[in-house]
């Protein structure tokens, strides 16, 4: 025999009421998506006209509503699991810094400076422009 969830809740909320399983389901949730269906045949067109509730649902929850089955949230669980797995064994690739990178970066950071000479009729907003630059590019100037 097998005790439904409202008559275990009723048990436990004498005893140790916050263990109390309360949460009724999302309440909007069917709201929104008739909704979607209802914005959606106002729009019209291909793909429109016809959108059903099901699909919203499985586009946008995943599923159709209905309560999953013990072996399909396991299936859920072990592909999350798998998932989370191949994540941990990809490794980042870190870029490196060597002096030719460098170099290129301090000499495309000088021509920009001096492309801002070249263009820019107001010499004091130039000379403020290089001497940000300047501040800014001192960490990689001072690599031994």
């Amino acid at each position: 025999m097998m005790t439904s969830q409202p008559s275990v809740n009723s048990c436990w909320r004498a005893l140790c009421p916050e263990v109390v399983n309360s949460f009724a389901g999302f309440p909007t949730v069917d709201q929104d998506v008739q909704h979607i269906v209802q914005l959606a045949h106002q729009v019209g067109g291909e793909g429109f006209d016809d959108l059903q509730e099901e699909e919203v649902q499985v586009e946008l929850l995943g599923h159709t509503g209905e309560e999953l089955t013990e072996d399909e949230l396991a299936k859920i669980v072990e592909e999350q699991h798998r998932e989370d797995e191949e994540e941990e064994g990809e490794v980042e690739e870190v870029p490196t810094l060597t002096v030719t990178s460098l170099n290129r970066c301090l000499l495309a950071s000088r021509a920009l400076v001096d492309m801002f000479f070249e263009t820019d009729p107001y010499i004091k907003r130039s000379v403020i422009f290089k001497r940000g630059m300047e501040q800014l590019l001192l960490p990689s100037r001072e690599i031994p």
